[in-house]
């Protein structure tokens, strides 16, 4: 859904990483029985389907605007 939005593989990744510090969070502070493995295993599916991966590299070189 994220990526129909428009959301590029970066931005996607650092989700990714988010929802797995919630839930590491969640485990280890509040003592709920949750792995944050499935998180890892989706990241490599993500990443296989090409949604998640490095950025574009970018020319920040001012310019006459």
């Amino acid at each position: 859904m994220r990526a129909e939005q428009g959301a590029g593989p970066v931005t996607l990744g650092i989700d990714i990483g988010v929802i797995k510090m919630i839930i590491t969070h969640a485990a280890a502070v509040h003592g709920l029985d949750i792995s944050p493995e499935p998180v890892d295993l989706a990241r490599v599916a993500l990443k296989r389907l090409g949604l998640i991966g490095k950025g574009t590299e970018r020319d920040r070189r001012p310019h006459d605007g």
